[in-house]
Parts: C-alpha cells; sequence; structure tokens
C-alpha cells in the first residue's frame, strides 16, 4: 500500500513543478521565483493617474524543491512515505509547504485587494472628472445661449431701426411731392 501511495505522492509533486513551470502572467512564469522579492525582477503596475503611483507585486518560489518537496540542490529525491518515520516527517514537510501556499495565497489576496480599491479610486476621479467637464461644456451652453439672444435682438433691433429710417426717408419724399 506504501508503495501505491508513494507513486501518488511523487505525481502530487511533479504537478506543484507542473503549475509552477506553466503557471504565467503577460508571457512570463510568476511562480518560478522570478519575481520573488529578492530576485532582479520586479512586477510593477501603474495604479492611480500620477507618476509614481503604483504597486509591486512580490510572487515566492512555489517549485516543489522551494517548498521542501523535492530534494535540495536540484536532486529528484521527494518527500517518501516508505517508513512510518519518513510518512510522519512528509507530514511536518507537507504542512510547512501549505503554510508557504497559503501565505503566497493570502499575500495575492492582499495584492487583488489593492488593485480593486485602486480601480475603484480611479473610476470615481474618472466620474468626477466627466462630471466636472458635463458642468464646464453646460455653464459654456449658457453662456453661448445668452450671448446669442443678445445678439439676436441687436439684429433685429437693426432691421427694424433700418426698416424705420428707411420708411421715414420716404415719408420726407412723399411730402416733397
Amino acid at each position: 500500500d506504501r508503495m501505491q501511495i508513494q507513486v501518488e505522492v511523487s505525481q502530487l509533486v511533479s504537478e506543484v513543478d507542473r503549475i509552477a513551470s506553466q503557471a504565467q502572467f503577460n508571457g512570463m512564469n510568476i511562480l518560478t521565483g522570478g519575481f520573488a522579492e529578492n530576485s532582479e525582477r520586479v512586477m510593477q503596475f501603474q495604479i492611480g493617474a500620477n507618476m509614481d503611483q503604483n504597486a509591486r507585486v512580490y510572487i515566492g518560489t512555489m517549485t516543489a524543491q522551494a517548498l521542501g518537496l523535492k530534494g535540495s540542490q536540484g536532486t529528484d529525491e521527494q518527500v517518501s512515505i516508505a517508513t512510518p518515520d519518513s510518512a510522519n516527517t512528509a507530514i511536518g514537510t507537507i504542512d510547512e509547504a501549505l503554510k508557504t501556499v497559503n501565505k503566497q495565497r493570502a499575500d495575492l489576496g492582499a495584492y487583488q485587494n489593492r488593485f480593486e480599491m485602486a480601480s475603484n479610486g480611479v473610476q470615481v476621479a474618472a466620474e468626477n472628472l466627466q462630471a466636472a467637464e458635463s458642468r464646464i461644456r453646460d455653464t459654456d451652453m449658457a453662456a453661448e445661449m445668452v450671448e446669442y439672444t443678445k445678439n439676436q435682438i441687436l439684429t433685429q433691433s437693426g432691421t427694424a431701426m433700418l426698416a424705420q429710417a428707411n420708411s421715414q426717408s420716404q415719408n420726407v419724399l412723399g411730402l416733397l411731392r
């Protein structure tokens, strides 16, 4: 029975490595340590409208070796349950690996919350900007309507004055005849 269980354990450890090597964001492997806090690469996102409003995301190494499920220095030695003592040690190793994974999940959840809050803030700012622009356009429209009405009245008054001036000259001509 231990042999079959060991085969399953080995397959699960291999699956951890497969997931770590194939999890990608924007074409970059994110679980192989390239974006760990002590790595040279940084995953940085612009989260605001202004300069330096950005967030850095650190993602730890989640390979089987980094989690302690596989031998150190690249050996293929895996968690073993061949004996009761090794099975007991394996439980401790797996518990530590789960703690590491859970901490990383919590960190990713915190990053997600931060991004959602930043997104909501940007959406509110965009709505406020649109409302301000609308008020400015509405104010300009009202001012233009006042100006248009004033010019319309002046044009009509000028036309009426010209008509009156023309009719007065006609009256004078009529008197002279």
